[in-house]
């Protein structure tokens, strides 16, 4: 039955193709030969050299070979036996029936002990030659591929690097085989590296990392590596890392661009394009965000409101334009009195300036406001009329410690009602909120 079988089976024809005829035919006329000399002599039993006979042809033909090779060793004892010679007839009384009987278990003893260990063995080369094709054909993506292909152990140490790296790098294989991924990255992103490693032993079986390398010409390129662990068919474990890495730097590049360029339309949406000060949008931000900080703290937030004063007669008298660069320059002045990063300068509408000061009480508030009035009263404005101008301002000042009873817009109405309290009491001058001062129903605009 295995012999038929054999006989249809496809591969058969490969074993005598030309590459493989001649140790075919070689191995499978040693098997006669050997099988005439067992069966030739009936003085000693030789039957023990069909094992590592048939292991033999195992080896070097494969399962369909030890087949072929069953059957002969068949036809040869059969013969012999038949005419009353070879090992099978050693035993004392001997009979014809009882000898065939013991060549066929015998030959049975051999297909039971061959045809396992040939067809594990088979398997195998199978399965070694799916590895060789499988590693050729990835060899080939590697090779061919844009992308630098990676293979490394556990520890990040390269064992294989595709052709690309030339072209992407600069460096040639061997410069970049058999040495730590860490040689050559920025010193900055090798800590996230070695981060990432340890995550993906602990179970991350895919991680995308960005990195900064050295290019041969000494500068540093955006990469990004997507990294796999492969796993040992046994254990399951990871045992090593294939990586594809390609250069980002242009992607990179552009993504700063456009961030860069988002920034500034957020800039430009929230400062005022003639005084470069924040907005009225920003400030009211800023003062919500403030009046929710100084509820958690306990600290207190001042306002300064500024209007110029008489501002629609420098318009009236000197056109707009003069206008405007008196106005850029009071926001100068204010930019110069409140310095600190947490203290907004805002265009709150026209001629109306506000100050936001965060942790600043009403008399530190009123000093600065006293301060800023100063610097405008002696500073002469040049707004290209033919000779300086002098200006002055109101100032309108209001602090509170916010809490949970008070809104944010009332800090704004205390400071616009001090403001309307200056003007009316002559202007050039700085006037505090107080409430019982200075009632609502008073109040009326003042030109």
């Amino acid at each position: 039955t295995p012999f038929t079988l054999a006989l249809y089976n496809p591969n058969l024809r490969k074993l005598f193709d030309r590459a493989r005829a001649v140790r075919t035919i070689g191995v499978l006329l040693l098997v006669p030969f050997v099988s005439g000399l067992v069966f030739h002599q009936t003085h000693h039993s030789l039957r023990f050299l069909w094992l590592p006979l048939l292991m033999l042809v195992v080896v070097e033909v494969g399962m369909l070979g030890a087949v072929i090779s069953v059957v002969e060793i068949l036809i040869i004892g059969t013969l012999f036996t038949l005419h009353g010679d070879g090992p099978l007839w050693l035993e004392k009384g001997a009979t014809m029936q009882g000898t065939v009987l013991l060549l066929q278990f015998s030959i049975l003893v051999l297909l039971i002990s061959v045809v396992p260990f040939a067809a594990i063995l088979e398997r195998e080369r199978q399965l070694r030659a799916r590895l060789r094709l499988g590693m050729k054909r990835y060899q080939l993506l590697a090779d061919n591929s844009r992308d630098i292909v990676v293979l490394a152990n556990l520890e990040g140490h390269r064992l294989y690097v595709s052709p690309a790296v030339r072209d992407v790098l600069g460096w040639t294989q061997e410069e970049w085989t058999d040495q730590n991924s860490t040689e050559l990255m920025h010193g900055e992103d090798v800590a996230e590296f070695r981060r990432m490693l340890k995550e993906m032993l602990h179970g991350e079986g895919h991680r995308t990392f960005r990195y900064r390398t050295l290019h041969k010409n000494g500068q540093y390129l955006w990469m990004e590596a997507n990294v796999r662990t492969l796993t040992g068919e046994t254990t399951g474990e990871p045992n090593a890392l294939v990586a594809n890495v390609r250069d980002i730097s242009e992607r990179v590049d552009s993504e700063k661009k456009l961030a860069e360029a988002h920034r500034h339309v957020q800039e430009q949406a929230q400062r005022d394009s003639l005084t470069q000060l924040a907005n009225r949008r920003c400030f009211d931000e800023a003062l919500e965000r403030e009046w929710r900080r100084g509820r958690r703290t306990g600290n207190p937030l001042a306002l300064l409101m500024v209007d110029v004063d008489h501002f629609k007669r420098i318009n009236d008298s000197y056109g707009h334009r003069a206008g405007d660069q008196c106005l850029q320059a009071l926001a100068a002045i204010l930019r110069d009195v409140a310095r600190r990063p947490s203290d907004l300068k805002a265009r709150y509408g026209g001629e109306e300036f506000a100050v936001l000061l965060p942790d600043v009480d009403k008399d530190s508030a009123v000093m600065m406001a006293e301060i800023l009035c100063m610097k405008v009263r002696d500073q002469l404005f040049n707004a290209g009329v033919g000779g300086p101008l002098a200006l002055t301002v109101s100032v309108g000042v209001a602090a509170q410690v916010p809490n949970k009873d008070t809104r944010a817009d009332q800090l704004v109405e205390a400071a616009d009602r001090a403001l309307y309290a200056a003007k009316q009491a002559g202007r050039d001058r700085v006037m505090p909120a107080y409430e019982e001062e200075v009632p609502v129903a008073s109040l009326h605009p003042v030109q």
